[in-house]
């Protein structure tokens, strides 16, 4: 059940209208069904998983505020487990496929071809959630649930267990647990959110995806100027789709009084890589320096910067990784890794280069490299593999072809004006807090023209054909 299907809103309709209707004690067991029965219309028996997962986080959270003496033992327990499902299920095929290759060569057979099995939708979202809940009761910031059931709601939430946000127990458990009121201004905030997230997927995203699938699957053939029109327009499809799901997740969730995190923060307006993580998927990367990369650097603070760099590499690699099994997944991790450390030790050249620069130039010059190095990265993030990066990469330097680009934009007619109207809308009049007419659409005043107009787009313009929000596949 995607979002952006007409299933999907007769669905949260129906679940926000009975929400409201049912008493106060079952309205967290409504969800609960709701969420397991929107997750098993991708997989019915990977809901089993889901439950098991729950169950065991649970079990073992219990466990170390009740045994303190035992506490790193059952937490220990509690990470592997789900380490060890999400290994199973989401990375086994791709390191025995590393080891067949290693072991290939140097001439050694093995035949292994891996196990049949699909990735289960959301694993990697849901298992983050159990492992800070374990992570967070272990170091005395948060007291366990006594509720399986509302734990496994806070699991399995719908709005956010696909893509998420990642939530953290301390923002949604307790939240689960009060008594919430119909709040008109919830129910419309809720709904002008679900609209601009639709809005962005399937008047934008998925009609750039068409242009964009287009490039990259014939990329051998295509001019450099293309490739490069491709790559730039894959980072505002990546944009518009991923902010689209959030935007969309925390509508939903608002329409039953439930306040996600935000996700985004104007990231292609960042700096440096420092502040793009401040500003792009901030519940992975504020979960990833959580309880990745302060514990690791803390545990070796005495090597000084070389523990900041140390903690950089492993923890970007581990978040490529944790974008899936590809290699190029893992190229992007270690480009943002090797681009951290490069601003980490060139912090004090860069302080006299903005005291020499007038700063509006160094500002708008630090958010064009930025956004460029970020293309660069996207462009491994959106490749088939590695081979498939390296044919991009070689092909950018085709400067021929300027009928090439004429042809390869002509052949999609009206999307060329769909999509520039829609990011001047996204990125001029929306997504940018420092704009004018932005200050002015939140006046109440433009509401109605406004979202009257999204909706009209989203009828006559949407390319409404069920397609899945990119990061499903996580």
């Amino acid at each position: 059940m995607l979002f952006n299907s007409g299933i999907f809103i007769l669905f949260l309709i129906i679940v926000v209208i009975l929400f409201y209707v049912l008493l106060h004690k079952l309205r967290w067991l409504l969800l609960l069904v709701s969420s397991y029965v929107f997750y098993m219309t991708w997989q019915p028996a990977y809901s089993i998983l889901i439950a098991f997962t729950t169950v065991v986080s649970y079990l073992i959270g219990n466990s170390i505020e009740k045994n303190r003496r035992k506490a790193k033992l059952f937490m220990r327990i509690g990470v592997l487990a789900n380490i060890l499902v999400l290994f199973f299920f989401k990375y086994f095929n791709f390191f025995n496929d590393a080891i067949m290759d290693l072991l290939g060569l140097v001439h050694v057979d093995y035949s292994f071809s891996g196990l049949n099995i699909l990735l289960p939708v959301a694993i990697s979202f849901y298992t983050f959630q159990t492992l800070s809940y374990i992570l967070d009761i272990y170091y005395g910031k948060i007291k366990p649930c006594n509720h399986l059931g509302k734990f496994a709601l806070y699991i399995s939430f719908f709005p956010q267990l696909v893509a998420g946000p990642i939530e953290r127990s301390s923002n949604l458990l307790p939240q689960l647990e009060k008594k919430i009121k119909l709040i008109p201004d919830n129910i419309f905030l809720g709904a002008k959110r679900i609209i601009w997230g639709l809005f962005k997927k399937v008047v934008i995203a998925d009609r750039l995806a068409i242009l964009i699938d287009t490039a990259f699957d014939n990329a051998a053939d295509q001019s450099g100027i293309v490739l490069v029109l491709a790559i730039v327009l894959f980072a505002f499809q990546l944009y518009c789709d991923f902010s689209a799901y959030s935007d969309i997740a925390i509508g939903s969730a608002k329409l039953v009084g439930i306040t996600l995190m935000e996700n985004f923060n104007l990231p292609f307006v960042s700096k440096n890589i420092t502040e793009f993580w401040r500003r792009w998927h901030i519940s992975l990367s504020t979960w990833l320096r959580d309880y990745l990369y302060t514990p690791i650097m803390f545990n070796h603070k005495k090597w000084g910067k070389k523990a900041i760099i140390y903690s950089l590499f492993v923890t970007f690699f581990l978040c490529g990784l944790w974008h899936g099994p590809k290699w190029t997944y893992v190229v992007f991790g270690v480009l943002q890794a090797i681009a951290l450390t490069i601003e980490l030790l060139l912090a004090k050249q860069r302080k006299k280069w903005a005291a020499r620069i007038p700063n509006w130039l160094y500002s708008n010059i630090s958010i064009g490299l930025t956004f460029l190095f970020m293309l660069l990265c996207f462009m491994f993030f959106r490749a088939d593999n590695l081979t498939h990066s390296i044919t991009i990469l070689s092909g950018i330097f085709d400067f021929g072809g300027i009928n090439n680009v004429v042809d390869y934009l002509h052949q999609f007619g009206l999307s060329r004006v769909i999509i520039t109207l829609g990011i001047l809308i996204v990125f001029v009049l929306m997504d940018s807090k420092l704009s004018l007419i932005s200050k002015a659409i939140e006046h109440k005043k433009w509401h109605l023209p406004l979202y009257s107009f999204l909706a009209f787009c989203l009828l006559v313009f949407g390319n409404w054909g069920n397609v899945a929000f990119v990061y499903f596949q996580f």
